[in-house]
């Protein structure tokens, strides 16, 4: 019972060496058919070639869509990080719908390839066209096809089918641009306009040219004229109180005392329309009012000297004829094959087949012991093995006993 509770096993690499050679007639004869059949499949596969293209979009400080739009940051197809919108806009016309349209009926996939719908010629579109960012920013964009003279063909159309797209919406877009801006400028030299009348009015009404100025002016004239006035009222005072009422004297220096009180007060409280001093009644309104229309001019003069650059920009870049999209490296044709690798597709084979081969051997070597040594496990195994023969599941699954 003790060789029956342990079945042999394969421990050492001379045991599995020992289990090769009892089946070596069955080994060489069934992995020599998989070597024939291996070569011919690696000889007899679809061939693919590869054909490769790199593009530039431009840089973001020459005009282009740069200027315009705000920065994103995106990670797609492949590329992580911060994206300029040049590449981020060449991308978005590789993923288009519109450009694999055109690629699928300009080689005329769905009767040269078995796509018989749109979404399995999109599929293929996914897999057989490929690009990726490279760190310096440029676009490197690859096709495999089963001809390398399609392959070719077909990276050399996407390329210049992108740069025709590319060359589209940037043009767009500056047009969109240029019209915006032009409207934006109309409204600003409207507004400057309104502003300088406002100010030239309020000049006109209040004599306002240069309120500091005019105004430290009216302090200098007040503080000379109140200097003048407490003289003249010590002046009284004195003659007053040493001389009789109605003398020339005192009547004289009542007079001049009254005088500058009264100019005092008219100097204090406001001025004429073409006076050059500000009366200080009116100084804090007529300096905030001054300051507020002299403010509403900076400002439109300053979106003015914004808008003009803008403006001008935006009619270069549509002006232009030619896009910005440099093609580095265009399509070539491929003079070797990409895919399949022949030897590395034959090793493989011969490998898995040798391993699923050795792993069957191995279990009858066990299922032969079981035979000779556990007559009762073997017919359980057995049992087991019939039952999964496919004719006696389909009379499983049909509701009779194997």
């Amino acid at each position: 019972m003790g060789e029956t509770n342990n079945p042999p096993q394969a421990t050492t690499l001379w045991d599995h060496l020992s289990i090769i050679i009892r089946w070596r007639r069955t080994v060489i004869l069934i992995m020599s058919a998989v070597a024939v059949l291996a070569v011919l499949y690696a000889f007899l596969a679809r061939k693919w070639y590869y054909s490769e293209a790199m593009v530039l979009p431009p840089p973001a400080n020459t005009f282009g869509l740069g200027n315009f739009l705000p920065q994103l940051n995106l990670g797609l197809f492949g590329a992580t990080g911060m994206l300029s919108n040049e590449v981020n806009l060449v991308l978005n016309v590789l993923e288009s719908r519109r450009m694999k349209d055109l690629v699928i009926d300009r080689f005329d996939w769905m009767d040269r390839f078995p796509t018989k719908t749109r979404f399995k010629a999109y599929t293929r579109y996914r897999k057989k066209i490929k690009w990726e960012v490279t760190e310096e920013g440029a676009i490197h964009i690859w096709v495999t096809e089963v001809d390398p003279q399609l392959a070719a063909n077909t990276i050399n159309f996407i390329v210049a089918e992108t740069a025709r797209e590319y060359n589209r919406i940037t043009v767009s877009q500056a047009r969109n641009q240029r019209e915006f801006l032009e409207k934006r400028l109309l409204q600003n030299k409207r507004d400057l306009e309104i502003a300088e009348e406002a100010l030239k009015v309020f000049q006109q009404e209040t004599g306002v040219i240069a309120p500091e100025d005019q105004i430290r002016a009216s302090v200098e004239a007040l503080a000379s004229i109140k200097t003048e006035l407490i003289m003249a009222e010590v002046e009284y005072e004195v003659l007053s109180s040493t001389l009789p009422p109605n003398s020339s004297e005192v009547l004289q220096a009542e007079e001049k005392k009254n005088s500058l009180a009264q100019k005092y007060e008219q100097l204090k409280k406001s001025s004429g329309k073409h006076d050059i001093i500000i009366g200080l009644d009116v100084a804090p309104e007529v300096s905030v009012r001054y300051l507020q229309l002299y403010r509403e001019i900076e400002l439109q003069g300053k979106i003015l000297e914004f808008l003009l650059p803008q403006y001008e920009q935006a009619r270069i870049a549509e002006s232009r004829e030619k896009g910005n999209l440099y093609v580095l490296d265009a399509g070539r044709v491929p003079e070797k094959k990409y895919k399949p690798k022949r030897a590395f597709v034959v090793l493989a084979i011969l490998f898995i087949s040798f391993v699923i081969l050795y792993l069957i051997i191995s279990f009858l070597e066990w299922y032969q012991w079981l035979r000779e040594r556990d007559p009762e496990k073997y017919s359980l195994v057995r049992g087991v093995l019939v039952g999964l023969q496919p004719r006696n599941l389909f009379r499983w699954h049909s509701g009779e006993r194997p």
